[in-house]
Order: structure tokens, then C-alpha cells, then sequence
């Protein structure tokens, strides 16, 4: 009888014949994975064995190799959907390193103009103070001229006359002559000293200014190359996953009445806020150059004439972006957005004669932003800077229309935060980064950059509002899903009440009688009632409502504060806006004052200093 390895030997097999029978192949033994032609098959078939015909076999391993190749495809497409993506982030991130390369290219520039208009300020100083040098210095040799001949005439009549006491005469002279030699000595030095101090002044602003561009450079790249591997990172994990008040009078006790004027709660009325005139150094110079610039000069009043005004704010007077400045009819449109379109025109917008003319232009798009006045430069906090999340500030001279980057860069890349500025210290809360919505609430002071992390909002909040209370100390934040009111003496917040609407995407003002909240929505509804927050009883009030409800808008109070202007916006059609509201405080009526040239929104207004 044959052994199962004469029937099965893999070594014997001729082409499509059983070498053990000259059979023709017909089966498969799936179980020895082995041919076989009927004799084979019938000796198999006393065992347990799986058996199928040569055809089903074929099907099998021909569906075994679709099914790999389909894999194999699946993986090149994978592969060849990552390599498109990563090309198109790495376009526009070097996109975006040409474009702020270009901008720290103009900012070298601009600080090597600015370092020279000084350099030559400083120049003339010196010419001035030489001029009156070489006048001390004349008038003294004039004066040792003639003491030196009244000494040679004393002394010649002393000779004659033999007078014992104009020895003692002739001593003084010849001791104040000694003097006076001296002071001409000190004077001549001082000059020279004087004249070489410049040149050491402009070195040391030259030194010094070339660190700080190296280190914003530095700065710059790190964050451009980490920000460029988080994006590759983060596509790759996509392409490899496993698949009740009543409305209330505008004359009410909440609000004015008609006999008497407005009750001002605020401790520094409208006719407090003055204008402090402030002569402010252009170079953003991280350290104090006025005592290096000591050493180099012994005139220690040009070099604090020159470096050493700033302005200096009372923590005690209220400072709020929504007062505006006294006299004041002008204010800035800055940043944007218009169908998508980033908005890189600054408009200046005049009350009076309801006029808009083109300001200048920022040097890249920035909307979903918070602004602030530091000294007379503009700072713009966080947002999106050309469609990507910033930790980047830009200071803006409108005086002069120069852009720089700051030496302030937030702890993240935030946009539709909330700010609030008194004096030099910024609070600002909240925003989304690409991590997601934040409770952050951070203290920064504007002379330092310093930031400090203060108790974090309850809640997370995006496109909320922070605005400064009339009761001293205090701040309230206004958001969709909570309002908070924080004591910045204990640092603690506190939950009040809500709006009847709760809102986002809305301005909150604050006015002598309350803090008052205009426009916004709540989910997809926009909201076109206007509700006062009294802090006396801590109420809701229902107040006037706008004739076009907008989202994403901001606002400026009048001088008199009898009037709020609402600036641009989106509608509930989701059209940007170009409109300017005239809302009367005292009547609740709500007409439409002008418009200026580019409608937008996600935008911010800042009053022009005169």
C-alpha cells in the first residue's frame, strides 16, 4: 500500500499531472494544503480533511489578492493625501516666514531711522549746550582778563606805596584769579566730554538695539518651527485614525431723569480725564539705556530729557476704552474682516463731519483682536493673524505710520478674547486657541511685559466682553453661558445675574448709571434689544433695541456721553456692515448716523489722541 508521502510529495509533481496516478489534478486539500486527482482524493477522503475542486481554490486566493492589493492602494493614498497636505502647510508656513521675515525686515529698518533721528536730535542738543559753553567760557576769560589787570595795577601801586594791607588785597585777587583758571579748566573738559558723547550714546543704542532684533528674530523661528510641527503632527493623527424684566423708562430712576443731570457714580467724572502730555521714545528698548548713557555723558539732563519721559498713569484714575478722550471726534477702524476678505485698511472716522478717509494700511490682516493705547503706539492683542491663531502683539505709531512687532507676546495664540485696560496693566480673559475655548484671566503689565495668571474665569468663555465696573476695584465679564463680577483686591469671582438675553458676539460699555450691553446673539438668534446692568441692585433692565441687530461690531461713546456710536458688524443676513448707529442714551432712539468705506467686521475701534 502507498504512504500518504508517496501520494503527497510536492517534489514529483509534473506540471497539471499526479506523477502517483498520471492523473489529472481536479481537488485541493485545504487542511495539507496539498493537489490532487481523484485516486489522491479518495484516499483523502477517508481522513478528515477539508477538500474543495481546484476552481473554488483559484477564487479564493484570486478575492485573497484583490483584498491586498486594495490595502496596498488604500496605504499609497494615505501616503500620497499626507505628502499633499504637508506640502500645502509647508507653502503656507513659509508663506507666512516670507511674510513676517519681511515685516522684521521693515522693523530693522524703521529702528535704524528712528536710532539716527535721534542720534541726530541729540546732536543739535549738544550744539546747543556748546554754544552756551563757549559763552561761560568767554565771559569767564573776560572776567580773569580784568581781575588779572586790576591785579597787575594793585600790585604796581602796592610797590609804590609800600601798603602792608593791599598785600592782603592782592592775595584775594590772585586766589579768586587761581579759581576762576580752574573753572575754565573744568569748562574746557567738560566740553570735550561733552562733544565725544553722542558717538558713545549711538554705539550703545546701536549694540544694544541689534540684540533685542536678534532676539525677536530667535523668538520668531522658534515659534514658526514649532507651530510647523504641531500642523504636520496634527494631519498625520487625521489620515491614520481607526476609522423676566420689564422694559424700562430711559428716565427712570435706573436711568436719567428729565429735571436733573446724569448722577455720575464714576470718582473721576468726564471733566476729571485729562490729557497728560506725554512725550514718548519710539525705539521699544527692553531695558533702561539712561544709565549706560550716564556714564558716557556728564550731561545727565539731555540724556533724561531724552530717555526718560514716559508716561506714567494714577492706578486710582479710571482709564476705559469705552470714556473716550476728552474733546476728542475721531477714532481709528482697524483690522477686519469683509466676506471672508481679510481687511488690511485703517480708516479715520470724524463725528463731526461724518467723513472716513483712508489712514494707512496694516502691515499683515489681523481680526478677532483686542486693542490697547500704550503711551501714543497702538498695541493689537492676539486674534488671527493672516487666518492663523497669534501670540504675536503689533505696535502701531499712527503719528507716524509705523508698524513693529512688540516685545509682548501672549503665553498662547488666542483670538476672540475679551480685554480691559486701566492705566498700564491689561487684564484679558478667556478666547480659543487650537487647543480649544480657555478660562484664562492674566494681568499684564504694559512697562514690563510681564504677565501674571490671575484666578481663572469660571467658565470658558469665547467672544464674551470685560469691561471695568463704576464701583472701584471691580470688573464684570459678560458671556453667553454666565456673568461674573471680579474683585481685583481679593482676586475672586463672583456669579450675578444674566442678561434677559444672554448673549455673544455683542459690546458692553460701561456709562455713568450701569454698564450697558448692545447687540449680539444667542446661538443662531440675533439679538437686537439693548438691556442695562445697574450694579445698585444688580438688575437687568431692558433699555432701547437696534434697527439692524449685528454681531461682531464695536462701539465709542460720545464726550458728553449722551450718545454710543455702533460701528460696522455683520447683519443677520451675514453681510458686513458699513453703517455707523447713532444711539441716543436718553431717548432709546437708534438712527443711522454715516457709513465709512470698507464694511467689516471682527474689527476694533480706538478713539484718536489729539
Amino acid at each position: 500500500m502507498d504512504t500518504e508521502e508517496e501520494c503527497f510529495s510536492g517534489d514529483e509533481i509534473d506540471q497539471f499531472n499526479c506523477p502517483k496516478h498520471s492523473l489529472i489534478y481536479t481537488n485541493y486539500c485545504t487542511t495539507t494544503q496539498q493537489l490532487l486527482c481523484q485516486e489522491c482524493m479518495i484516499k483523502c477522503s477517508l481522513k478528515v480533511q477539508n477538500i474543495i475542486s481546484i476552481e473554488k481554490a483559484l477564487n479564493n486566493i484570486s478575492q485573497q489578492n484583490k483584498q491586498q492589493l486594495q490595502k496596498v492602494q488604500k496605504i499609497i493614498k494615505n501616503f500620497n493625501t499626507l505628502d499633499d497636505q504637508i506640502q500645502k502647510e509647508n507653502i503656507q508656513i513659509n508663506k507666512m516666514s516670507q511674510l513676517q521675515i519681511q515685516s522684521l525686515s521693515s522693523i530693522c529698518t524703521q529702528i535704524v531711522e528712528i536710532v539716527q533721528l535721534k542720534f541726530q536730535q541729540l546732536i543739535e542738543q549738544v550744539e546747543v549746550h556748546k554754544i552756551k559753553h563757549q559763552q561761560t567760557l568767554q565771559d569767564s576769560k573776560c572776567i580773569i582778563d580784568e581781575y588779572r589787570g586790576r591785579g597787575t595795577q594793585l600790585e604796581k601801586n602796592i610797590v609804590n606805596q609800600q601798603n602792608t594791607s593791599g598785600f592782603e588785597q592782592l592775595k584775594k585777587f590772585r586766589e579768586y584769579y587761581t579759581i576762576n583758571c580752574k573753572t575754565i579748566k573744568e569748562l574746557e573738559n567738560e566740553y570735550d566730554n561733552l562733544s565725544q558723547a553722542p558717538k558713545i550714546q549711538y554705539q550703545q543704542l546701536q549694540i544694544r538695539n541689534a540684540n533685542d532684533i536678534v532676539k525677536q528674530i530667535s523668538n520668531l523661528l522658534c515659534i514658526l518651527e514649532r507651530d510647523s510641527d504641531y500642523r504636520i503632527k496634527r494631519v498625520s493623527s487625521k489620515l491614520f485614525q481607526q476609522p423676566n424684566t420689564t422694559r424700562a423708562s430711559p428716565f427712570s430712576k435706573k436711568g436719567f431723569t428729565q429735571h436733573s443731570q446724569p448722577h455720575f457714580s464714576l470718582q473721576s467724572s468726564k471733566h476729571q480725564i485729562r490729557k497728560t502730555e506725554v512725550k514718548q521714545i519710539t525705539l521699544d528698548i527692553p531695558t533702561d539705556i539712561s544709565s549706560i548713557l550716564d556714564k558716557a555723558s556728564p550731561e545727565q539732563s539731555i540724556i533724561n530729557d531724552f530717555f526718560s519721559n514716559k508716561q506714567s498713569l494714577s492706578e486710582h484714575s479710571i482709564s476705559k476704552m469705552e470714556i473716550p478722550i476728552q474733546n476728542q471726534t475721531q477714532f481709528y477702524i482697524i483690522g477686519g474682516l469683509l466676506k471672508g476678505q481679510r481687511q488690511n485698511l485703517i480708516e479715520l472716522f470724524d463725528i463731526q463731519s461724518k467723513q472716513s478717509s483712508q489712514h494707512d494700511f496694516l502691515v499683515s490682516n489681523r481680526y478677532g483682536f483686542q486693542i490697547a493705547y500704550h503711551g501714543n503706539q497702538i498695541l493689537l492683542i492676539g486674534g488671527k493673524q493672516e487666518g492663523i491663531r497669534t501670540a504675536l502683539c503689533e505696535s502701531y505709531d499712527p503719528n507716524l505710520k509705523q508698524s513693529k512687532i512688540s516685545q509682548l507676546i501672549l503665553t498662547k495664540g488666542v483670538s476672540g478674547l475679551a480685554s480691559k485696560q486701566i492705566g498700564n496693566k491689561l487684564y484679558i480673559s478667556g478666547g480659543k486657541t487650537d487647543s480649544g475655548i480657555q478660562d484664562i484671566f492674566q494681568l499684564i503689565n504694559l512697562d514690563t511685559y510681564q504677565t501674571k495668571n490671575l484666578q481663572s474665569v469660571p467658565i470658558k468663555c469665547y467672544n464674551h466682553t470685560l469691561v471695568q465696573g463704576n464701583e472701584p476695584n471691580t470688573l464684570y465679564l459678560f458671556d453667553e453661558q454666565g456673568c461674573f463680577k471680579y474683585d481685583i483686591t481679593t482676586n475672586q469671582w463672583k456669579k450675578i445675574k444674566s442678561p434677559n438675553q444672554p448673549r455673544r458676539n455683542h459690546v458692553s460699555l460701561t456709562l455713568p448709571d450701569g454698564i450697558w450691553i448692545f447687540g449680539g446673539r444667542s446661538g443662531k438668534k440675533y439679538i437686537k434689544q439693548i438691556e442695562k446692568y445697574d450694579e445698585t441692585d444688580e438688575q437687568f433692565y431692558q433699555m432701547g433695541e437696534l434697527v439692524c441687530p449685528t454681531i461682531k461690531f464695536d462701539a465709542i461713546v460720545s464726550d458728553d456721553y449722551q450718545f454710543v456710536y455702533l460701528v460696522g458688524g455683520k447683519t443677520q443676513e451675514n453681510i458686513p456692515s458699513s453703517n455707523i448707529w447713532k444711539y441716543s442714551i436718553l431717548t432709546n432712539q437708534c438712527l443711522l448716523h454715516s457709513q465709512f468705506t470698507k464694511p467689516r467686521y471682527s474689527h476694533k475701534l480706538i478713539p484718536k489722541k489729539g
